[in-house]
Formats: C-alpha cells, sequence, structure tokens
C-alpha cells in the first residue's frame, strides 16, 4: 500500500471504508443497540487514514492501512473516588490515589486525565495534569462498580469533548486509579505504527464466560462513550461489555502484564502481572 500514488490513495481507502461498514453490520447481531455515531474514520493531521478492523484477535485487522507517519496520540485517564464511608477510609484512598497520580506525573511524560466521582478537591497542580470532579449520586445507591465507572467515563468523555489541550488525543489510556503501570509508555510506543487497533487489552480475558479484565485499557477516544454507553444502557459488567466491544472492533493485547503489588478493591487480589 505504502507504494500507491497519492491519486489512488483515497480511492483505496474508500472502498476498505466500504468494506468495514458492511463487515461491521454483518456483526450488528452480536452487538445490539451499537452506535455508528461516534466511531467514524476520519483523515489525520498529516494526512493519516484509520479504519476499524473487523474481529481479530491479532489486532492488525486487514482493513487496517494508512501512511508511514501516522501514531497515536495518547492521554491517560484515572478514575478515582476518594470520598469513602469512613474518615479512615478516606484517608487511606487520598494518600494512594495522591502517590498513583504523582507517579503518573513524575514516571510518564504523558498528560494525565483523572475523573474523580465523589466531588474531593486535589490539593495540588501540574502542568500535564488535568483534574475533573463531580459528586455522584448513585454512588451511595447503586450496588454496581460496573455502573459508577460507566458514569465517571460518560463525564469524562464529555470534560475531554471540550477541553482544547485534548483536541489532538486520539487515544485513551484508561488505568483503575490504584495502579502505575511502569514502563507502559515503551509498550504503546510498539503500536504506534500506521494504525493501531481500536482497543489495546490486558491479557486477562476468559474466552469461555466472554469476561475482559478493565483495570486498564487503550481505546481509541472516539469509541470511549460505546463502552460506557453499553454498560448504562444494558446493566452488563463493564468486563463483558469489553469482551464485546473488542470482539466486534478488534483488538491487540498491551504487553505480556505490568508488575503490581497493589490489591484491588473488594476482594482484595493482586494480580500480578496485572
Amino acid at each position: 500500500m505504502c507504494m500507491l500514488s497519492r491519486k489512488y490513495k483515497k480511492i483505496y481507502y474508500a472502498c476498505l471504508s466500504l468494506i468495514t461498514f458492511v463487515l461491521l453490520l454483518h456483526n450488528l447481531h452480536n452487538f445490539q443497540d451499537f452506535s455508528f455515531s461516534s466511531l467514524k474514520t476520519s483523515w489525520g493531521k498529516k494526512g493519516s487514514f484509520c479504519f476499524l478492523s473487523s474481529s481479530d484477535p491479532s489486532g492488525r485487522g486487514p482493513l487496517c492501512g494508512g501512511t508511514s507517519d501516522m501514531a497515536p496520540t495518547w492521554g491517560v485517564l484515572l478514575t478515582m473516588c476518594f470520598q469513602r464511608d469512613s474518615v479512615e477510609s478516606t484517608e487511606q484512598h487520598k494518600a494512594l490515589y495522591e502517590t498513583v497520580i504523582k507517579k503518573w506525573l513524575s514516571g510518564t511524560e504523558l498528560p494525565i486525565f483523572v475523573i474523580e466521582t465523589s466531588g474531593y478537591q486535589l490539593n495540588f497542580r501540574h502542568k500535564r495534569l488535568w483534574y475533573f470532579t463531580f459528586d455522584d449520586a448513585q454512588r451511595k445507591t447503586v450496588g454496581s462498580s460496573s455502573i459508577l465507572e460507566a458514569n465517571a467515563l460518560d463525564r469524562a468523555v464529555r470534560e475531554l469533548k471540550e477541553l482544547p489541550e485534548a483536541r489532538d488525543i486520539t487515544h485513551i489510556l484508561k488505568v483503575t486509579g490504584r495502579y502505575f503501570l511502569e514502563g507502559v509508555e515503551e509498550q504503546l510506543s510498539r503500536h504506534a505504527v500506521l494504525c493501531s487497533p481500536v482497543l489495546l487489552l490486558q491479557t486477562h480475558r476468559k474466552e469461555d464466560i466472554k469476561w475482559q479484565n478493565s483495570e486498564y485499557y487503550g481505546i481509541r477516544k472516539d469509541a470511549l462513550d460505546l463502552l460506557a454507553h453499553r454498560v448504562l444502557q444494558n446493566g452488563q459488567h463493564m468486563e463483558q461489555s469489553l469482551f464485546t466491544l473488542s470482539t466486534l472492533l478488534g483488538y491487540t493485547f498491551l504487553g505480556p502484564g505490568f508488575t503490581n503489588s497493589q490489591p484491588r478493591g473488594g476482594d482484595r487480589l493482586v494480580i500480578n502481572p496485572l
């Protein structure tokens, strides 16, 4: 494809785009109520072009093409909830989350976006940190962490759309706020070729029960709201919705995993590597 002249590239891309659309329609029976409104092919600043691939576990996708100067622009989205049921728990989470934020700022060069769901005001600033907080009324009445996570993602999508500094970001690395992924920039750079898959996932995936861990994942920014709406509309676990979306749109795994000693919330299980 790289040897095609500019004259024929647009025709080539248009044909592939049509094929992609047909394949997506073919898979709709596996993903009801799917919305195409925010997932669209688009020309980048440097004339690069990215297609959605059909389901392809390799993540490469036969319908993925572009010019050699194309590279995704990443931002990190951390989801957090500082305020807890007790003062002691709130202080513990405050110490944990502030430490994690500082690790992301000192350990990477990526822009860091935090969406916080209890109305807590962070007491420090940084030139690469954007902090959004709101008090989710459902956090004390809804038992599903997936619903609360989807509410956070939905709010984050709206905030990022209004933020000038996020305008050029094409991909979001969503990470649960208690984790820092050492060496993630190097892992992300390995996918900065031609066209990135829609989803970069953890290796913790269970095909038999259709379950994809969601402690972190990389996703095209214009696909983030699809994941949130799927959970909110159908009441599924986040992990089930992420599995379905990845099966439809294509994915690859982000590295072999990251060294981790931090237990997850709830059952306090330590997933290592994460």
